[in-house]
């Protein structure tokens, strides 16, 4: 489980918000599990570096529409993954 909260945003509080990021991997790993962030035309950034497989954390205010987060486990395999969104500024 990759969770945002928001899930999304609109595009009239943007380009970027902070967003509050959970993740819980129990199921699938009791090991440390490490989040990348991709942002669109860049290269991944480990954001959370062998963290505890469940656990919650906030960005900084540079989450923009596009960026996507996962989680993998020690050896890189995908255990989640979670894409923020904008909606239409009204």
């Amino acid at each position: 489980m990759l969770q945002f909260s928001p899930a999304s945003f609109s595009d009239c509080k943007g380009p970027n918000i902070v967003v509050h990021v959970s993740w819980d991997a129990m199921r699938k790993t009791k090991g440390p599990v490490t989040i990348l962030v991709y942002k669109p035309g860049r290269p991944p950034v480990v954001w959370m570096p062998n963290v505890a497989p469940a656990g919650a954390h906030d960005t900084g205010e540079w989450m923009s529409d596009g960026s996507t987060m996962r989680l993998v486990d020690a050896k890189g395999r995908l255990l989640a993954m979670r894409t923020l969104e904008t909606t239409a500024c009204e």
